[in-house]
């Protein structure tokens, strides 16, 4: 992403691409957690362990949330979705004129256009 772009982003966009690097540093942890687990298993003494280490163990806490659990809490917190703006909307409409003229749908299957 160039300066530009990124300095025309609108906030909506900045929460959204700094809500992917946090769950993109998220994923690495549990990856890496998941690792040491695997190692610490093949090493561990089955009599003092016999169910073996998890990522969550690893962690401390069980940081990864699940969908399900993720939708439940919205809803005990009383999330309502926002409707979308006029700049949602021609946002997309710009994404959706982009795509056409980048690919086009034809019998079931998307194909690059070849300028």
């Amino acid at each position: 992403m160039s300066r530009c772009e990124f300095l025309a982003m609108a906030p909506r966009e900045f929460d959204a691409m700094t809500e992917r690097l946090r769950t993109m540093r998220e994923d690495a942890r549990y990856n890496a957690a998941m690792v040491v687990a695997a190692i610490y298993n093949v090493n561990r003494d089955p009599d003092k362990r016999p169910g073996g280490f998890t990522p969550e163990d690893i962690l401390g806490k069980s940081n990864r949330q699940t969908l399900e659990e993720f939708a439940l809490e919205c809803e005990r917190n009383g999330y309502k979705p926002l409707p979308p703006t006029e700049e949602d909307r021609a946002a997309a409409d710009k994404f959706l004129e982009g795509f056409q003229k980048t690919f086009k749908h034809q019998a079931g299957q998307v194909q690059l256009v070849k300028e």
